[in-house]
């Protein structure tokens, strides 16, 4: 299935997000799709809506998603793809031209998804670093300040280190919590109870929500 268009900054400034319908019938085992456009004309954000809701969004930081009943791209919801009427949206991010043109191809059926599970190359599980010593605050009895950081972001949206990755690098920095903050998503948020425990830190489920 093939849409495409133009956008125009009036488009932009009538609504910041586009729908596109395709219907998933039952049975599917997998859908693929692919957004390409002139980036010189300005930046297009790329998310999936499912019948029941949201199904994953990547913003500008991906031009193809795939997802399926056992996997998905990372910010990208894996499970079954339930019958009925599905969205691509698009963010109008910035239309900085007269016009944009744009293309999305949506392909269903079996899809393999080597290439798309690439930014979670990373999985192989880093060796942790040394912790520093921590800091001995003075705190009151039955109380202790812990170290953190509440805004970090993985491959999940803009970020370019998986979530083991960025908790070893919590570790290394001494912090006893960070909290996992990608934008728009909550794909992240199934995989941290494990990472945490694998790393002795506490990671806090978070997300940065575009309004």
């Amino acid at each position: 299935m093939i849409n495409n268009g133009i956008f125009t900054p009036e488009d932009r400034a009538a609504s910041p997000y586009a729908y596109l319908p395709f219907e998933v019938p039952t049975g599917c085992q997998g859908l693929a799709v692919e957004l390409d456009y002139d980036t010189s004309a300005g930046v297009l954000d790329l998310g999936c809506f499912g019948p029941n809701g949201f199904r994953g969004w990547s913003g500008g930081a991906r031009s193809r998603y795939v997802i399926t009943p056992s996997g998905a791209t990372p910010g990208y919801l894996p499970g079954d793809l339930e019958p009925g009427e599905w969205s691509v949206v698009l963010g109008l991010h910035r239309i900085a031209a007269p016009t944009l043109r744009w293309r999305v191809d949506v392909t269903l059926g079996p899809i393999e998804m080597g290439a798309d599970l690439a930014p979670l190359a990373g999985e192989a599980k880093p060796a942790l670093p040394e912790r520093p010593p921590r800091r001995r605050l003075p705190a009151e009895p039955g109380f202790s300040w812990l170290a953190g950081d509440l805004h970090a972001h993985t491959v999940h949206s803009d970020g370019d280190r998986t979530i083991d990755e960025l908790a070893a690098l919590a570790v290394g920095a001494g912090l006893d919590f960070l909290a996992v903050t990608d934008h728009n998503t909550v794909s992240h948020h199934p995989l941290l109870a494990d990472a945490a425990r694998r790393a002795g830190l506490i990671l806090l489920p978070g997300q940065e929500l575009t309004t």
